[in-house]
């Protein structure tokens, strides 16, 4: 990823990732929006977009988990992705699956699931073309036999901790298309 125009936009997990210095560029903007976009709320992402980036990379739906359906976080997905096309014509998008949990985590019986997360990346891949947007799923790489983050992997079930982001960083490098 060479580019000096690229935005990533997303919950926790990615606005907790400091992108510029990881990937040694100043010009890398980052923004936490999960809120904004589940509530259909787009008044933080405007300004930040209409800065004209060539790359979106988007990883929201962890804090959704709790709210409505498959179906009903789909639409307000599908509806992001809509904007930041209207907004960006141009961009390549890069939607990221959900990071899965700890096989612990998606067990202790709250709306964190690794099914529910599956359930909403198999529908968050079908928005992929393939020319201007790709599904890009890091989860076989931090993933361990039982299909949950690998526990060493985390803090606290959800977030990667600090020595494991290099995994997901040189995965988007390997992946994302020039």
């Amino acid at each position: 990823i060479n580019s000096d125009d690229i935005v990533f936009l997303g919950n926790s997990i990615t606005n907790g990732c400091e992108w510029h210095e990881l990937f040694n560029n100043p010009n890398i903007k980052n923004r936490g929006i999960s809120s904004d976009v589940s509530m259909g709320v787009y008044d933080r992402l405007d300004p930040i977009i209409k800065g004209k980036p060539a790359k979106i990379f988007l990883m929201i739906g962890i804090n959704e988990m709790g709210t409505g359906t498959v179906e009903s976080f789909m639409k307000a997905y599908g509806e992001a992705v809509q904007h930041l096309q209207e907004l960006q014509p141009d961009a390549v998008i890069y939607l990221q699956a959900i990071m899965k949990v700890t096989t612990e985590r998606s067990e202790q019986g709250d709306y964190i699931t690794n099914e529910g997360i599956e359930a909403r990346n198999a529908e968050i891949a079908k928005l992929a073309d393939d020319r201007k947007i790709f599904f890009l799923d890091v989860n076989p790489l931090i993933c361990d036999e039982t299909g949950g983050m690998v526990a060493s992997y985390t803090y606290d079930g959800v977030h990667l901790k600090a020595q494991y982001i290099p995994i997901w960083l040189d995965f988007l490098k390997e992946h994302a298309v020039e």
